[in-house]
């Protein structure tokens, strides 16, 4: 359901089969690249299942990416259609796809609705066209027969996401049929999904790995699922008021946000809510205001919900990232950064995967698809953690977040649990930069809590007194607040603007 518009599970297969009918009318066809660039409503779900039954490939695509970005995705990725909202909270799409339009030439067709969906038989107001291209209304397709077959495949690439692309252009990730599948099915299993008969709100992009694996295991474990384009923590509230959620995935920053939108000292009793790797930090507003927090594991490559903090956990130790994969066929290794040897369970590597869930490579990027992967098939994440001898595991940093401090593999982790433990640090974070004489070290950036009075030696003598020499910050920054990237999964720190203003300051 959305707004005013609630589909049965029947519509929804109906709806499913009259768009890939109208998807092989405009001849997109097996194989074929068709990109979503639309907010989370309705026809998402449908036009991802309708391109499936076809065998054709859906480009998620970020409604926050503008013309460079839209322009590097779907030129890289070489669609032939789009479907997408153009008057989505009122931002000029069309304006940027003009901009878009004369680099990728392998668009011909563009799929247009909008956000509250027409009444059955009504088309959408007509806009101004595009050259050379052919403009459909989404009712229109809508409208077709039933699609007859089924060519969907469990090898089959149906989706292709892209990677953060803070270091470099964003990877395209493809992900096929079965594996997408067999992961819903799992996490259903792990998470609850299948022992819930309440609605679950899904207020995360349904672009993004997060928001897209959440809402395949409500419909494949016949859940209610209700979708929010845009977050609004007033309207989540009332929404999960009324339908009496109980449980969800969602980003640690709305989760804060519909607390602080619910008056009530406990809103949800019993809520349970699945957050990123850091849910800790959630941990004390959890049992204040009686919900119960999970930490997850999870990646683009990987899939969201790939492993889940342990209920005979501390609950401290349940948010920490990592925990057990939720696939029973997934095995997890750790190997020496250095040598590449395997290492013993507690010991620190590079986390390697090798489960269902994972994608089939990186679309037409070679390079990348060796780098990424093993000679047996395991899969590189670039995060540094350990094993557990129960078959699970502890994340603890992205290696390019890891410093080598005089020797020391540390994670920066551990540096901010301290020095957020201090009297008035409301939160950290650390990253590494070389000093005048090109030794590296860490630098701490930190904000404080309303009215609070933090000085810079205070806290170089608190951790001076509570930590190895070699951990200790060179330098402390007081900030309002951290650069941020945002993505369709999570708004993520920008570590790397961060340690720029680290290595300017540590040449002063």
């Amino acid at each position: 359901m959305h707004g005013t518009q609630t589909l049965s599970y029947a519509q929804f297969d109906l709806e499913v089969r009259r768009l890939a009918q109208g998807f092989a009318d405009c001849g997109i066809s097996a194989g074929d690249r068709v990109a979503l660039w639309l907010p989370s409503i309705p026809a998402w779900l449908t036009s991802f299942f309708a391109l499936a039954r076809l065998g054709a490939v859906a480009v998620a695509t970020n409604t926050r990416f503008r013309a460079l970005e839209v322009t590097d995705l779907f030129s890289r990725a070489g669609i032939s259609a789009l479907v997408w909202c153009p008057d989505y909270r009122g931002i000029d799409f069309r304006d940027i796809l003009r901009e878009v339009q004369p680099g990728v030439p392998s668009l011909h067709t563009l799929i247009t609705c909008h956000e509250e969906a027409a009444s059955p038989g009504q088309d959408a107001p007509a806009a101004a066209a595009f050259a050379g291209l052919r403009e459909i209304p989404y009712e229109t397709l809508g409208a077709a027969a039933p699609y007859a077959r089924d060519d969907a495949a469990p090898d089959a690439v149906c989706a292709i996401q892209t990677t953060s692309g803070s270091t470099r252009k964003p990877k395209l990730v493809m992900q096929a049929q079965g594996g997408m599948v067999e992961h819903a099915r799992d996490v259903g299993v792990a998470f609850g999904y299948t022992r819930t008969t309440s609605p679950v709100l899904n207020a995360l992009p349904l672009s993004g790995t997060f928001g897209m694996t959440q809402a395949l295991a409500c419909l494949l474990n016949g859940v209610p699922l209700i979708l929010q384009s845009t977050f609004d923590a007033q309207e989540a509230v009332g929404l999960m008021r009324r339908h009496r959620v109980a449980l969800g995935a969602m980003t640690d920053e709305m989760i804060r946000r519909i607390y602080e939108a619910a008056e009530d000292a406990v809103p949800f009793p019993g809520m349970e809510l699945f957050t990123g790797s850091r849910a800790d930090k959630l941990l004390e507003l959890g049992q204040r205001r009686g919900f119960r927090i999970n930490g997850v594991y999870g990646s683009t490559e990987a899939q969201a919900l790939f492993a889940r903090g342990r209920d005979s956990d501390e609950p401290l130790q349940r948010t920490l990232g990592g925990g057990l994969p939720v696939s029973p066929h997934a095995r997890v290794r750790a190997t020496d950064l250095d040598t590449g040897a395997l290492l013993a369970h507690g010991q620190a590597g590079q986390l390697e995967f090798s489960s269902p869930s994972l994608t089939v490579g990186y679309y037409n990027d070679p390079e990348a698809n060796a780098a990424a992967f093993t000679a047996d098939g395991f899969f590189r994440t670039g995060d540094l953690g350990h094993t557990d001898a129960d078959g699970g595991f502890r994340y603890l940093a992205r290696l390019g977040d890891t410093l080598r401090l005089r020797g020391f593999l540390v994670s920066p982790t551990e540096i901010e649990s301290f020095i957020g433990a201090a009297a008035g640090v409301e939160h950290v974070q650390v990253v590494g930069a070389d000093d005048r004489a090109g030794e590296p070290c860490a630098v701490a950036f930190y904000t404080t809590g309303p009215y609070a009075t933090v000085a810079d030696h205070d806290l170089l003598h608190y951790c001076r007194q509570g930590m190895a020499s070699y951990k200790v910050p060179a330098r402390f920054i007081r900030v309002d607040e951290f650069p941020v990237i945002r993505s369709p999964n999570a708004v993520k720190i920008d570590r790397n603007a961060l340690r720029q203003q680290a290595a300017a300051a540590l040449q002063t």
